[in-house]
């Protein structure tokens, strides 16, 4: 924690004397109000700290703060095509004020990854990155169907259920709206609603899906993590990502990836299975894959 600390201190410019037990000091006023210490036992780095109330301070415990403000500058553009840096600072500061506000830099970088400057605005890229929000779309269309053939009831990510495929809304796809059938608390459900796709049977989750098209691949197994580790949880990656996700040697990516279960499929696989006349799950399971 005091590397992070000491990390954001020098990119703001201060110089804080006698670092740690300044920063110590300060800290440990807030144990037993802000913070709980618990012993470590693994190593001589100090205690764990813990927010005693993290509902205060955590609202998106399974997403980065850096890949929301991404989905938001996103959505921004894809909504007015034409912005200037000014309509994105207020959209931005307004999500996401004080502590959550991101510094511009990383809003900059953002706007370069998705728009062109010119005459002082951002024109979003469509002709380049439509297609790929087309795509995404297009993979759940087709998993839905497959779900559907297998006899499931299908439910689609509250915030893929707007997105239009063939002049229809994902929305006209999926059986269930919400999944308060689970019966779980709000925080719990409206997380389990972040996940992309869920095949159900008898109210019961019995397949996990997420399509990493552009995003990150652990942010899908962030989400799903709020499920129970057994269920059978599938990554469909596109083709043009293979050697990407193939090549992560992040021992706890590799580690959780099958600890909760996953296999992966790629893209080109599940527009095979989509033209299959017959599909069972064993016929799905001979695409998929272990890392």
């Amino acid at each position: 924690m005091f590397n992070g600390i000491l990390a954001e201190i020098s990119s703001a410019g201060f110089d804080l004397e006698d670092f740690d037990s300044n920063i110590q000091h300060i800290l440990e006023k807030q144990v037993g109000k802000i913070f709980t210490t618990k012993t470590n036992g693994d190593n001589k780095a100090g205690n764990y700290w813990w927010f005693i109330n993290p509902k205060n301070y955590i609202k998106y415990p399974d997403r980065l703060l850096t890949d929301r403000v991404e989905e938001s500058i996103v959505a921004l553009l894809r909504r007015k095509t034409a912005v200037t840096l000014d309509d994105v600072l207020g959209d931005i500061f307004q999500r996401y004020p004080n502590g959550l506000t991101p510094d511009i830099k990383s809003i900059d970088k953002i706007l370069k990854k998705y728009a062109t400057q010119s005459s002082g605005k951002w024109l979003y890229r469509r002709m380049e990155m439509e297609p790929e929000y087309t795509k995404h779309t297009e993979i759940l269309y087709f998993l839905s169907e497959i779900g559907h053939k297998l006899g499931y009831l299908v439910f689609i990510g509250k915030r893929e259920q707007s997105e239009q495929y063939n002049r229809n809304k994902l929305f006209d796809f999926t059986d269930l709206q919400n999944v308060e059938f689970l019966q779980l608390e709000k925080e719990k459900t409206d997380r389990i609603e972040m996940i992309d796709m869920l095949w159900i049977r008898d109210n019961k989750i019995e397949h996990i899906i997420e399509v990493e098209n552009t995003t990150k691949f652990t942010s899908g197994i962030q989400r799903a993590s709020n499920v129970d580790a057994e269920i059978p949880k599938l990554m469909v990656i596109p083709d043009k990502r293979k050697d990407e996700f193939l090549g992560i040697s992040d021992p706890l990516f590799v580690d959780n990836f099958k600890r909760y279960n996953w296999k992966y499929i790629f893209y080109s696989e599940i527009e095979n299975l989509k033209s299959s006349r017959n599909i069972d799950m064993s016929l799905i399971n001979t695409f998929t894959k272990e890392l």
